[in-house]
């Protein structure tokens, strides 16, 4: 992958490229010190390449760095947006924005550690109140996913369910 793909990396794209690019600052390093240690003097090559390592290599070092980060704090946030518990009563669901609303302050609630996100509506069937034919009812459900994204790191959760207790009779 090229470097202006860093945003497809996965976290493990991330940490192979990470350490790549690592081994290439240690290596010219390496370089660097043992002929410094020879004969005391930078050739021309030398320099370039030290140049190269702190102009580029280490700015990708630190930006991969930090996408590592992004994207394990978006593996958290995930985990907890999918672990949360989402129901409310068919008296609170009122509407399909209604029962949106709800599902956003329940992502809310989570530990989004800076993460921005959106609820994706998947399907949405409102509950049906009980009544002399069936007295329970029947509870309603809103499906939808929720987009997590932060800096240039996104993620999407598996299909969620916001349970809708029908209102008995």
């Amino acid at each position: 992958m090229a470097w202006a793909d860093i945003i497809a990396y996965t976290k493990d794209d991330l940490i192979k490229a990470k350490a790549e690019i690592d081994a290439v600052i240690s290596a010219i390093g390496a370089k660097f010190i043992d002929h410094r240690s020879r004969n005391g003097i930078i050739t021309d090559e030398e320099h370039y390449a030290t140049l190269f390592k702190q102009q580029v290599l280490t700015e990708r070092s630190l930006a991969l760095g930090v996408a590592i980060s992004n994207e394990t704090d978006l593996a958290a946030v995930k985990a907890a947006v999918e672990g949360a518990t989402y129901t409310m009563t068919q008296a609170e669901a009122t509407d399909e924005a209604a029962v949106n609303a709800v599902v956003g302050s329940i992502v809310l609630q989570q530990a989004l550690k800076g993460a921005t996100f959106q609820v994706v509506k998947v399907s949405y069937t409102a509950a049906i109140a009980g009544d002399a034919g069936d007295p329970d009812g029947t509870d309603g459900v809103y499906k939808f996913k929720v987009e997590l994204s932060t800096m240039d790191r996104i993620a999407v959760t598996s299909e969620l369910t916001m349970t809708i207790t029908a209102t008995p009779q």
